[in-house]
């Protein structure tokens, strides 16, 4: 049983108000840029926005967080965060999703590593109970409701809703008890020598380029999963008991994920996860069966929880200090990479409708590799690397 201190409260509650507010609209902005005509190319090029404003906010975040502490650097986040839902009720509706996504991203460095802090032994599993199992139930009932919703055009209604959970979370973040602050990690991890800078630094590029394979040729399906299965035969309203029904496997699978990085360690988990997804996501671009593209995509959803939870205690072990940092470059880099990845997603699609598929399959592959070769140079380098404390 995972015992939640006051702060895990605070932060899960947030969670769980942010992203089942979310799963009103946010789920449904495909839908709602293709009915407003934009073509794939566009809609790619409106997510890439968002993913370039995000990895900015990441990376500012990171910095931030330093300077005025977890609470404070969250509060902003959510603050700009709320704009969004506010803007697609007005003729600026393509701005939203990149002003929103800057505000995410502030968020994610100091959050992530506020939870990894605050866990204990099981680090893994308190992390994914927190960010992704107790935040992904209520979304399974509220999905179905705003696919209704879209369906009946009361997309409004779910923006008004969007905003009203942002804007609830600012007082919240006030409510933590933020002794962790970054005054604590003022003096540098890097100072300690020039051999351990070295494989610091080599360590986090690594695992920044195997996660940046995965986040490039990912990132088509942030919205691309809708109209692949659209293009099947399966409308909006099997999409929103589909996605519902994969939120739930996701929320249990995340503790599968997280007692896996606990059990194995995150290098052999991330290495099993990616061989695993490889083939994965191949049987589900190919099958046209009802029943098993539902099994596969959940199977992927499942396994896909592994990665989440794995870099995060990765950079929290490998640094003593500059820990948000240290997260907010890795998390800003994969960020750029999924931009990347966005900006030519309409390109890919348009080869052929399976192969995005094909080269998110060689992506985990290239991953799983990566992170092998990355396992044993800690391993041979586990005097220099190791857990400052």
């Amino acid at each position: 049983m995972t015992i939640l201190n006051r702060n895990l409260k605070i932060i899960t509650t947030i969670n769980i108000i942010f992203v089942s507010a979310n799963s009103f609209w946010i789920m449904f902005m495909p839908y709602f840029f293709k009915d407003s005509n934009l073509t794939a190319f566009e809609i790619g090029i409106i997510f890439g926005l968002g993913g370039v404003m995000n990895a900015i906010g990441r990376f500012v975040g990171g910095k931030l967080s330093t300077q005025i502490g977890t609470k404070y650097d969250m509060a902003l986040g959510y603050t700009i965060y709320s704009l969004a839902p506010i803007l697609f009720l007005t003729s600026f509706y393509i701005s939203a999703l990149p002003i929103g996504l800057f505000g995410s991203g502030i968020v994610a460095p100091a959050q992530s590593m506020f939870v990894v802090e605050q866990s204990g032994k099981r680090k893994g599993f308190t992390y994914m109970f927190v960010e992704r199992f107790l935040p992904s139930l209520l979304p399974a009932v509220f999905l179905p409701i705003g696919a209704y919703l879209y369906y009946k055009n009361l997309f409004y209604f779910s923006l008004i809703i969007g905003f009203l959970g942002a804007i609830s979370l600012i007082p919240l973040t006030f409510q933590l008890s933020d002794f962790k602050r970054e005054s604590y990690e003022k003096s540098s991890d890097f100072k300690s020598s020039k051999i351990r800078q070295s494989v610091l630094m080599l360590s986090l590029i690594i695992l920044i380029v195997a996660y940046s394979f995965d986040a490039f040729f990912s990132s088509v399906f942030s919205w691309y999963i809708p109209l692949f299965l659209q293009a099947k035969g399966y409308g909006v309203l099997f999409y929103g008991v589909f996605a519902s029904l994969a939120t739930i496997v996701i929320a249990f699978g995340s503790l599968i994920s997280g007692q896996l990085v606990d059990k194995l360690n995150p290098y052999r988990a991330l290495i099993l996860s990616w061989i695993t997804l490889s083939a994965i996501v191949l049987i589900f671009a190919l099958v046209s069966n009802m029943t098993v593209i539902i099994i596969t995509y959940l199977i992927w959803n499942t396994i896909d929880m592994v990665d989440t939870a794995a870099a995060p205690i990765l950079i929290y072990e490998w640094f003593r200090k500059k820990r948000r940092i240290a997260y907010g470059y890795f998390s800003g880099s994969i960020k750029i990479a999924s931009i990347l990845g966005l900006l030519i997603s309409g390109l890919i699609v348009s080869i052929s409708p399976t192969f995005p598929f094909l080269l998110k399959s060689i992506a985990n592959i290239i991953g799983a590799i990566l992170i092998f070769t990355l396992y044993k140079f800690t391993t041979i380098n586990k005097v220099i690397v190791k857990r400052l404390y």
